[in-house]
């Protein structure tokens, strides 16, 4: 095996080396402004080398610590090109900017300092002196009226440049055919272009991407008064989130719930558990550049997980030094700080953020355990059972070295997450009060990327190690309390650890024989295996009799997570992508994926099943993709795509003891095959210019069809057993973005997503919809400025009812039923005060809106799980 995998990775390698990559083929020589006058315009003049290969290129511009505007660099005759920083953004004491380049077939780079080192021009003087006529054009021209975009208005005694026309030939292939007014020039300014890399693994405009993604940068998810990730997919088209008993978040897309369906990516890490699938995901966003998201399937490229979706986390890499310090209520205390600096060829970055809260405290009206207590006198019948314990603290600490050399980029980077909390209602259906959960992640990787000719090979190595240890209180640590006449003062307790590991390399390299045309190739291998296992429990349950043992043990079973042909897999990847713009205005991208994935033989099914071996299971999955430029502001996408997921080792061979207090348990299937889904998706985007500002607009609607999904289907009522259940499921739905921008301090946005999903397999037609997700969501955001130093936002969170899912005759007794909900967040922040400091109050859940999740036996706990009710934290951000 090692051999074979050796050679097909030199069979990738080789393809690489002739490559021709033209994504660094465009360049801008520019000699930045020695100073600037505030309140006047500033001029961004140059010459771009690569024009033929340029569809559009772009100025950000910013104060020091504030929100990055646009403006567009348009041709100025020949290869010069220009833009023009308005005057009322141009303020003492400094500016700062970067310049961005779209090729043709919609990659993004920097061609002019960048993001996280922008250049800095001095700006002097005071813009109140400075008056209207050289500010700025008082009255703008009608949006179809045609200008010249690339003349400045001139000054007093001063002749425009005639060199500043734009020429439109046939040389300028980005060049738009029609002259720009000067109110579609002023609009390009507010807010900067969603960017997502996860499409093609390259940064991309979500316009161009071919794929339906949405991206949060660092200063929306501020705006906005996102904390964390899940915060963050929540405000997401098409995403949701929920707790489940134990306090994990859980992810949901397009209708559908499962944590190995959702691939989540760190910095290029996969940080989906290989033993469960979960993702560790509880992570504050301040040391963030981005999150994120892809809806629809991800395998053409990522491999198994990539699923219902894909989410990516990017930290940031910025040569700055920032901190974030946050207190609030429940005793909620956070800090977070990054910095970096470039010497020459060499960078160096680091981020390091915690949170500590003790979290919200609602109370459980009744749990398993209720019916004891009362009968023994330890509770009153209209007591509650108790409170749930929400405490926890979350640590993420990273960084990177990287080092430009003769040989090529080599960069080095490590993370190490952590959570460590208390279990948020318990095991099953029981109030665990003094339960520990702890969950440590390291993310190690070296890449090394070697530009050859105008082209490129990268090669990367990883290593990633994932430890759990988790110990459950089942019943109450209190030596009055008996089970069947037994008495324990330290209570029933559960105790589930494991080390996972994966160990894997990847190498790819870019042919780009055209300017217009992209192929892509590589070899991805991995090993994912289940060094350390352990589920013990302090007692054992038979017919109703429960034995007490004088410290944890291993109970009997088939304990097939030490098998080797279910713990450890091999996974094998190779796959080739082409992105092709056979004129401007239309996008192909085609490609495909070849998994290898080991997964164990068995003989038997059931309780019979016995695992013999292991076998290679191949996947291949095609994408396609076609992006329609039909207008400079209107874009359509056609796209298609096929994905897989492998069931994880837990799915195999998870068990449970036979008792009474592992109901709700979803018990392995050695036998489980990969899930397939095929999806079509059709969406658009339109850009339009209005008297008062800008409005984007973006839809789309989708169908997926899923062969053999894996799904839990309780028929006993106590474990709940695995399966492939076949014919499938089917789920169709939309979603829809609008957001209006009137200034960089004053935008309005609203989401929506529907989703329809169906059980192939439902026992009757009025069981077969799918509900435990909402079926449609919303968002509507608010930001104002309220005078010149202080802005209010707003977010409303809209969710509809949801019921539980009738897989079985069973789970339709065991009815739920969440009513829809309204959540409200607010945030009063001051604008960068000093030129340094931000100051933020933010408040969640400000309506105390009863919002719920659900549990795995609401017939126990008929108050199902309490969601979190209003809390407030104060901020403050430094920025040097």
């Amino acid at each position: 095996m090692p051999v074979r995998l050796a050679t097909l990775a030199l069979i990738v390698a080789g393809l690489a080396l002739p490559a021709r990559a033209h994504a660094g083929s465009i360049s801008f020589l520019h000699t930045p402004p020695g100073e600037a006058e505030a309140g006047l315009p500033v001029h961004i003049t140059g010459n771009v080398f690569g024009a033929g290969e340029l569809a559009r290129a772009h100025v950000f511009y910013r104060r020091p610590g504030g929100r990055f505007s646009q403006v567009e660099l348009r041709p100025a005759g020949g290869d010069e090109y220009e833009a023009i920083i308005p005057g009322r953004d141009v303020k003492a004491p400094t500016l700062e900017y970067y310049v961005v380049a779209v090729d043709l077939l919609g990659r993004r780079s920097d061609i002019f300092a960048s993001e996280s080192n922008p250049q800095s021009i001095a700006v002097s003087g005071d813009d109140d002196d400075v008056d209207e006529e050289r500010r700025e054009v008082k009255k703008p021209r009608h949006v179809d009226e045609p200008v010249d975009a690339g003349a400045p208005e001139p000054k007093p005694d001063e002749k425009p440049r005639e060199t500043r026309k734009p020429k439109h030939d046939d040389a300028d292939a980005g060049a738009p055919t029609a002259k720009p007014s000067e109110l579609e020039q002023e609009l390009a300014m507010y807010g900067a272009e969603d960017v997502v890399s996860l499409a093609t693994k390259h940064e991309q405009v979500v316009s161009d991407a071919p794929a339906i993604a949405s991206s949060l940068s660092d200063e929306e998810m501020r705006q906005l008064a996102v904390r964390t990730v899940p915060d963050a997919l929540k405000l997401m088209p098409g995403f949701d989130v929920s707790r489940d008993i134990a306090g994990f978040t859980h992810i949901a897309v397009r209708g559908l719930r499962a944590d190995p369906e959702v691939l989540v990516l760190y910095d290029g890490h996969a940080i989906n558990s290989p033993y469960d699938g979960k993702p560790l995901i509880d992570l504050p966003t301040d040391n963030l550049e981005r999150v994120e998201v892809v809806r629809g399937p991800g395998s053409a490229l990522y491999g198994t997980g990539a699923f219902l979706g894909a989410v990516n986390l990017v930290p940031k890499r910025r040569d700055e030094v920032a901190a974030t310090f946050g207190a609030g209520t429940f005793n909620t205390f956070e800090g977070a700080a990054n910095a970096g600096h470039t010497w020459g060829g060499f960078a160096l970055h680091a981020d390091a953020a915690v949170s500590t809260t003790k979290g919200y405290s609602s109370p459980v009206t009744s749990d398993f355990n209720s019916a004891a207590l009362e009968a023994q006198g330890q509770k009153a019948s209209d007591d509650p059972a108790g409170n749930i314990d929400d405490h926890h603290t979350v640590i993420d600490v990273g960084g990177e070295a990287r080092a430009e050399t003769p040989g090529g980029t080599l960069a080095l980077s490590a993370r190490f997450l952590s959570q460590s909390r208390g279990a948020l209602l318990g095991l099953y259906d029981t109030l665990g009060t003094g339960s520990s959960l702890d969950w440590n992640v390291g993310l190690a990787d070296l890449t090394w990327n070697k530009p050859i000719g105008d082209g490129s090979i990268s090669a990367r190595l990883l290593f990633d190690q994932q430890h759990a240890g988790r110990l459950f209180q089942l019943t109450p640590a209190n030596g009055n309390f008996s089970l069947g006449g037994v008495k324990t003062a330290t209570g029933l307790q559960a105790w589930n650890a494991y080390t996972s590991r994966t160990l894997g390399g990847e190498v790819a390299g870019e042919v780009a024989l055209h300017p217009t045309n992209r192929l892509e190739v590589g070899l991805s291998v991995q090993q994912q295996s289940l060094p350390d296992f352990a589920f013990e429990t302090n007692y054992v349950e038979n017919n109703g009799v429960i034995t007490l043992f004088p410290q944890l043990q291993t109970l009997p079973g088939p304990n097939l997570e030490h098998n080797p042909d279910v713990n450890r897999r091999d996974l094998l990847g190779v796959y080739v992508q082409d992105q092709w713009r056979p004129v401007t205005l239309l996008s192909l991208t085609l490609g495909v994926r070849v998994d290898a994935i080991q997964l164990p033989t068995v003989t038997g099914t059931g309780a019979t099943a016995q695992v013999t071996g292991n076998r290679f299971v191949t996947s291949v999955d095609p994408r396609l993709g076609l992006v329609l430029t039909a207008l400079p502001n209107l874009n359509f996408k056609l796209l298609y795509g096929r994905a897989f997921r492998a069931p994880t080792i837990q799915e195999l061979a998870n068990s449970a003891p036979e008792d009474d207090y592992v109901g709700g348990t979803a018990t392995g299937n050695p036998n489980l095959v990969p899930a397939t889904v095929d999806t079509v998706e059709a969406g658009g985007e339109l850009v339009l210019a209005t008297s008062e500002g800008k409005l984007r607009m973006r839809g789309d609607v989708f169908w997926n069809r899923f062969s053999s999904p894996i799904l839990a289907v309780d028929t006993s009522g106590n474990d709940t057993p695995l399966q492939n259940r076949d014919p499938g499921i089917d789920v169709k739905g939309a979603e829809a973005e609008v957001r209006f921008e009137a200034s960089a301090r004053a935008n309005a946005f609203v989401n929506y997503s529907y989703s329809h999903a169906i059980d192939e397999a439902a026992i009757a037609p009025q069981f077969e919809n799918i509900v435990d997700v909402p079926q449609y969501r919303a968002n509507v955001g608010l930001q104002l400025p309220v005078g010149s130093y202080l802005n209010f936002d707003v977010v409303c969170e809209l969710g509809a009812e949801r019921r539980n899912d009738d897989l079985s005759k069973l789970q339709a007794l065991h009815h739920y039923d969440i009513p829809a909900y309204a959540v409200f967040n607010a945030q009063l922040r001051t604008e960068t005060l000093f030129e340094h400091l931000e100051l933020a109050l933010l408040a969640t859940n400000v309506t105390q809106q009863n919002y719920q999740d659900d549990v795995p036996r609401p017939d126990r706990v008929p108050g199902l799980l309490p969601g979190p009710g209003f809390a407030a934290e104060l901020l403050a951000r430094l920025r040097l």
